[in-house]
């Protein structure tokens, strides 16, 4: 669970963090909620919740980056939402979790991501 965390809040949030860079870069407007104001950096664009960023992206016809089971398995996973069967699986809603898929699963969008993001800015 530990290694899905890492994946989701570093890898995966780097991905979504710099495509929302780039639209804004770009000229698109990525409002913070929470503070009330527009962002223009990397640093700023960090501290908006997941959610509006993943929105934002959405409806820049990027909706590949809302992965809804991994966002809802992170905060399960955050808040201790989860229990451990009598064989040790983490169960979730009464559900068995497979943590190695779902961390495989992240961990190969996240590098398919990445390597496309260098591939055009090699173009560049």
């Amino acid at each position: 669970m530990l290694a899905f965390l890492w994946e989701y809040e570093g890898n995966y949030v780097s991905c979504v963090d710099a495509f929302c860079f780039l639209l804004v870069t770009n000229g698109h407007d990525l409002f913070d909620l929470i503070r009330r104001k527009y962002v223009k950096s990397l640093e700023e664009i960090g501290n908006v919740d997941i959610f509006t960023k993943l929105t934002f992206l959405e409806e820049h016809n990027f909706g590949i980056f809302k992965r809804e089971k991994d966002r809802v398995f992170r905060n399960k996973i955050a808040h201790h939402d989860f229990l451990l069967n009598n064989s040790g699986k983490v169960q979730i809603n009464n559900e068995v979790v497979d943590i190695g898929l779902r961390f495989n699963e992240l961990s190969s969008f996240n590098s398919k991501v990445f390597k496309t993001l260098y591939s055009c800015l090699d173009e560049c």
